[in-house]
């Protein structure tokens, strides 16, 4: 019977299209909001759109200026990826674009191959965009979202302090309208100061009078576009006043029209040389993105998937890479924006990135004469909220092992540089990981009048102890890398015993895994006790531990009864043994 299921039955048509946009919206979670799109948003979507543009356009601009591209290349690389994003992301409302991390990090790794050759350092910035998004689709695939973790707070606080400091410093030679030719920031400094005698008063004026505005408006009247105001009227005095004759730098010609779409020109020795800065964009450009995205999304009340942000953020890279832009991440203050002007949907983003495109066919003439100091004023205006240095003395007083990982991630970044900088951080972060689980807490346990059950003695100095029994907490899972300290440790405290020790019991609660090293070495801590007349005891071990210690036969040579479910009920075991011993019935 054709056309006909399994026993002759014709399948649901109904059922197949279900499965088939099941399909889609999997791989493309953007259909899912398109198909279900309420009249009721595009109004609110629509004023969103628009004054995301208006706050998106300037700031955009100051972006490729940071990048080391024609300031409009920050307009191109917030075009298609807004559009790619909608389509392939999970957030709801995050907006994606180009991000003073990533321009920072854009500008490392372009420049010294560019040789002051801007198309040629476009063609760089795009291709190192294309390895980005070839890269988090890579990651998505290998299910590597986790990796973003390892950034820590500790490291984004001196990240992007170190990341704002930094960029401050770059710009105020254009705030100033003199050449600083260091990119080290403890180069940059000094070398404004000798050329301040050569400052373009012009351009100064310029400059401060765009970040003055920017910083006023953001305190008096927040929902008002100042970054777009600012730049403006200072594009719009500097024709007026025709300050270029005053030696005011702008940014020049802008070819009207939208970005070609295409391959970037630069060769295959250029990408593969440019490889450790596109991971390392990559991994900043996801953390900020995932950690964006689940902020609005708590905010909203829908989930994020960690994953599908790799694609989404994979897909807007590839957007960006093909249409001469560079590699773009989430944005948490355009994002900001587009739910305080109401967007509910990724429509927001998508009008938006409409409205950026119509000003570029219609008004490149006039953004020809935006002074380059406004860009430097807005970049800055834009970067102070990022600075939090009250942020280390609260670390400082709080946990002084994570201050150091922040300071030493500033410091490396002022000093070898944004990627350098942030491998150190990392690499840091991965010791002190390792430093915790070779080293992990562990705690001898008492029992607390007015308390229930066990408690450290460290913590509770007047906890009651049994004489003749140590209770031992390790807090970690016990595998190759702390087999040896474990070891040590118990050695160590069944020597302390001021009392001839009778048991040991292992609170192994908070051992989560055990390798073929850890069993190795617990029976040699048992082999050791008990050649000193010492009962080793194990209480609260997870089902999965007690699995291993049967299969390795250690359970059998503490013996089953020695395996207890609580320290409650070991602690009654050893009564009854002590009772036994010494003659007493059991209670």
């Amino acid at each position: 019977m054709s056309g006909s299921g399994p026993g002759g039955l014709k399948p649901d048509p109904t059922e197949s299209e279900g499965r088939a946009r099941w399909r889609v919206e999997r791989i493309a979670p953007g259909m899912a909001w398109i198909r279900a799109y309420q009249r009721a948003d595009l109004r609110p979507d629509l004023i969103a759109g628009v004054t995301l543009a208006a706050v998106i356009l300037p700031v955009a601009m100051a972006y490729g200026q940071l990048a080391g591209l024609p300031p409009i290349a920050g307009v191109y690389a917030s075009l298609l990826p807004l559009v790619a994003y909608a389509l392939f992301g999970s957030s709801r409302l995050l907006i994606i674009g180009p991000d003073v991390s990533t321009a920072a990090l854009v500008a490392a790794a372009i420049l010294p191959l560019a040789h002051g050759s801007p198309t040629h350092a476009m063609a760089l910035a795009a291709g190192l965009a294309l390895m980005v998004g070839a890269f988090s689709l890579a990651a998505s695939v290998a299910r590597l979202g986790f990796i973003a973790d390892f950034l820590s707070k500790p490291i984004l606080l001196g990240y992007i302090n170190g990341l704002a400091l930094s960029v401050i410093a770059s710009q105020l030679g254009k705030v100033f309208g003199v050449q600083i030719t260091s990119g080290d920031f403890f180069r940059q400094i000094p070398e404004l100061v000798m050329a301040l005698p050569q400052t373009n008063l012009p351009s100064l004026a310029i400059g401060a009078g765009t970040l003055a505005t920017i910083v006023i408006l953001r305190r008096v009247a927040p929902r008002v576009p100042g970054p777009l105001l600012a730049v403006a009227g200072a594009t719009l005095l500097t024709v007026v006043f025709q300050l270029e004759a005053l030696g005011v730098a702008t940014v020049g010609h802008i070819l009207p029209g939208l970005p070609a779409l295409g391959f970037p020109a630069a060769s295959f020795g250029e990408l593969v040389s440019m490889v450790p800065d596109a991971l390392g964009i990559t991994l900043l450009a996801f953390s900020g993105t995932i950690l964006n995205a689940r902020a609005f999304a708590v905010r909203r009340d829908h989930v994020v998937d960690a994953g599908r942000e790799l694609v989404g953020l994979g897909a807007g890279n590839i957007a960006a890479g093909l249409t001469q832009g560079f590699p773009v991440s989430g944005s948490g203050t355009r994002t900001a924006v587009c739910e305080t002007a109401g967007g509910r949907t990724q429509l927001a983003g998508v009008l938006a990135a409409v409205t950026l495109g119509l000003i570029l066919l219609f008004l490149a003439g006039p953004l020809s004469h935006l002074p380059a100091a406004a860009l430097g004023g807005a970049l800055i205006a834009v970067i102070l909220p990022l600075l939090d240095l009250a942020a280390f003395r609260h670390l400082y007083d709080l946990r002084r092992p994570e201050f150091a990982v922040a300071l030493v991630t500033l410091l490396g970044v002022l000093t070898v540089g944004l990627l350098p900088g942030l491998a150190v951080a990392v690499a840091l972060s991965f010791l002190l990981v390792l430093a915790r689980a070779v080293r992990p807490h562990d705690a001898v346990l008492g029992r607390t009048l007015g308390l229930d059950g066990y408690h450290d003695i460290e913590d509770y100095p007047e906890s009651e102890r049994e004489p003749g029994l140590l209770i031992y907490r390790f807090d970690g899972p016990l595998f190759f890398a702390n087999a040896s300290y474990f070891k040590s440790r118990v050695i160590e405290l069944a020597a302390a015993q001021t009392q001839p020790l009778r048991w040991f019991i292992l609170d192994a609660e908070a051992i989560t895994d055990m390798d073929l090293t850890a069993l190795e070495t617990l029976e040699e801590v048992r082999r050791y006790l008990a050649a000193r007349g010492v009962v080793v005891a194990i209480a609260r071990a997870k089902s999965s531990i007690r699995e291993r210690l049967e299969r390795a036969g250690l359970a059998d040579a503490i013996g089953l009864d020695h395996m207890y479910p609580s320290i409650r009920t070991a602690v009654a075991g050893y009564a009854r043994a002590m009772g036994e011993a010494d003659g007493e019935d059991e209670p």
